[in-house]
């Protein structure tokens, strides 16, 4: 709320004003970046409304829309090289605000936004009262230049500078542009100071006194306001009395007033005599504020502002921010977001060798504050691409997008982004900054998205019971020479990236059989790469397959006293078995649970005709699910055969 009518006695002082050029302009004028107080609360609520934000976590729930807004916000500031002060509301505010009640501000409330400022190294400061007060307190000291706030209180507190949103014509906040306010100009309006702001405020309504003075209207409140004697009065009200000799001057400059002009004031419909309210009074004239030793012990103001972010913590960092905002991002999409802002606090800290990672100058616009320039990010974070490494098919900086495996393998792309000449030019003349934009530059090859190892099935990350073992069983069923040849090479395949040494194998297949050098020759192939012709099996074969039952792998425990078998007949998924020979090298090779779980893992893998039984040994004794004519997909049957889909095997564990 903050005054009311005041934004429209001032908006003709303000000033709009580009981001860009008047941050370029600080630096080259003061020596150190422009620095800006930011309350807050008023980006919080002023972000996104509650509405808009119900609307967001129904569709997306866990989202966070109010702090994805401010950091959204943010980076287009860090990339500038403005340096953020975020000042956080505190517990010493006045209990009642725009006529209701106000609670403490429960610390899971703000606990996220403050993890991600420290994420990003942006500094924050918790005020003991009202945010609006401490910044303006902060300016004042010459701690910060400017306030960023769209409450007007700010002026009151005696704030001097104070930066607003800018908005087009669809009320849409603008991210290279805003509006000043500057307390010269806001004078040349007839609010002189901080003393005739509040008693503007108080007359129109402010936050702590709502209704203001009944029948003063925003013309009479500015009349009044520009009379020097009478906002002195008012600022040195104590107690009743004083307020009761304050009012019979204010009574007698509304008369002169009104018998001056066509303004008029109705003394029987107004509450002139109970104005003004002093505990109101006082919360505008003296907030609660941090005391100087606080101000000069704040860590941001004994050394750098900003930290410099390496690869060693955005190992941390972008985790952290995955697992908060933008989750779907790539991995190297988080790792240019903090290019800029890296590349800025190096050259602010006089770390000129910087300079010489720009891969590329763009051409420059005219007049324009900035430069268009490229960086590597792998040269901005030496390493970097080796910290995107996966376990188990799983990346330990992106737990949850996909989008890391589809750039496996491409190059790193250059990330371009707008620098301030002002600082690209730090340590040199304009003269040399000239010449060293037009210099060519040989741009070092890219490196590579690592390649990652394929992700392990479910079946092989699951544990098995010490107590279970595999035993012998075969399908037998029609198989291409192709499908043959491909499920070959892929147990050759998995058996060598396994043991990690040459294996002489003598795998055979239910099929038409080839001779040993042609799988010697195929041994190391990858899986899927011969696309041989398709030569199925006889129909006396296919006939056979249909109605026999041969060994199979299953289950067994050994623990079980019943020793009883158990058959299950249905159908499942199309899945075709490994033949005796294959099975019986892997259990050979592999002995234990990892040639167990290879068996299972590569007999669901593959895909033929339907499985037609699973023994299993329980407890229970001897039963069988009766078999089924048909291979079409059936319904979900209650003893977990789901529905006979190749996606949807036989749940043997």
């Amino acid at each position: 709320m903050g005054i009311n009518h005041f934004w429209n006695v001032v908006n003709e002082a303000g000033r709009k004003r580009s981001l860009a050029q008047w941050a370029a302009n600080h630096l080259k004028e003061h020596g150190r970046p422009l620095r800006i107080a930011i309350d807050e609360a008023h980006w919080r609520f002023k972000n996104i409304t509650d509405a808009k934000e119900a609307e967001i976590q129904e569709k997306s729930p866990g989202s966070h829309p109010r702090e994805k807004a401010i950091l959204e916000r943010t980076l287009p500031l860090l990339r500038l090289g403005i340096q953020l002060l975020f000042v956080f509301d505190g517990e010493k505010r006045p209990e009642m605000k725009k006529g209701s009640k106000r609670y403490c501000q429960r610390e899971a409330t703000t606990a996220l936004l403050k993890g991600m400022l420290d994420h990003f190294h942006v500094p924050w400061h918790q005020a003991p009262g009202e945010a609006e007060a401490e910044c303006a307190l902060l300016q004042q000291k010459g701690l910060v230049d400017a306030v960023w706030s769209e409450d007007g209180d700010s002026f009151m507190f005696g704030c001097t500078l104070l930066i607003k949103d800018l908005r087009n014509g669809k009320n849409q906040k603008l991210k290279e542009e805003a509006q000043s306010f500057d307390m010269r100009d806001i004078r040349k309006t007839g609010l002189f100071n901080k003393k005739s702001i509040t008693l503007f405020g108080m007359l129109t309504g402010c936050d702590y006194d709502s209704a203001g003075l009944k029948g003063c209207g925003e013309a009479m409140a500015r009349q009044l306001a520009r009379r020097g004697g009478l906002v002195e009065g008012f600022w040195r009200i104590q107690t009743e009395a004083d307020a009761a000799d304050w009012r019979m001057l204010l009574e007698e400059e509304i008369e002169r007033i009104t018998s001056r002009s066509n303004l008029s004031f109705n003394k029987q419909r107004s509450n002139i005599e109970s104005f003004p309210a002093l505990q109101a009074l006082e919360n505008c004239r003296n907030p609660s504020i941090s005391d100087a030793a606080t101000l000069d012990n704040l860590p941001f103001t004994q050394g750098e502002w900003y930290g410099t972010h390496t690869t060693e913590n955005l190992k941390v960092t972008i985790p952290w921010m995955q697992a908060h905002f933008f989750s779907r991002k790539a991995t190297i999409w988080w790792v240019e977001q903090f290019v800029p802002v890296t590349i800025n606090q190096r050259f602010l800290k006089n770390d000129f060798k910087v300079r010489d990672l720009v891969a590329k100058v763009a051409h420059k616009r005219k007049d324009s504050p900035t430069t268009s320039a490229e960086f590597d990010p792998c040269q901005v974070f030496p390493g970097i691409e080796e910290a995107i490494l996966v376990l188990e098919g799983v990346h330990l900086l992106n737990r949850w997008g996909e989008l890391d495996r589809k750039l496996e393998g491409h190059p790193i792309k250059n990330v371009k982004f707008d620098l301030l000449d002002a600082i690209l030019s730090q340590g040199m003349s304009e003269t040399e900054f000239q010449l060293w934009l037009k210099e060519p530059r040989t741009p070092r090859p890219n490196k590579i998205h690592p390649v990652h190892p394929p992700t392990t099935s479910r079946l092989q990350r699951m544990p098995l019971h010490s107590g279970l073992d595999l035993h012998n069983v075969q399908f037998h069923t029609p198989m291409t020479d192709s499908r043959r040849i491909r499920t070959e090479n892929r147990a050759k395949g998995q058996l060598l990236g396994l043991i990690g040494r040459s294996h002489e194998s003598s795998i055979k297949t239910v099929g038409t059989p080839v001779s040993s050098d042609y799988l010697r020759r195929k041994r190391l192939a990858k899986l899927d790469t011969m696309r041989g012709s398709v030569d199925t099996a006889t129909d006396d074969m296919l006939e056979k397959s249909r109605g026999r039952i041969g060994n199979t792998w299953g289950l067994d425990d050994e623990d079980d006293e019943d020793g009883e078998i158990e058959e299950i007949r249905g159908i499942c998924s199309k899945k075709r078995k490994l033949a005796e020979s294959l099975a019986e090298e892997i259990r050979n090779t592999m002995p234990g649970t990892r040639g167990r779980q290879l068996l299972l893992d590569m007999e669901l893998d593959s895909s033929q005709d339907s499985l037609l039984s699973v023994p299993l040994r329980t407890k229970r004794g001897v039963g069988s699910m009766p078999s089924m004519n048909s291979t079409r997909p059936g319904t979900s049957l209650s003893f977990g055969c789901g529905k006979g889909t190749a996606d949807d095997p036989v749940e043997i564990l």
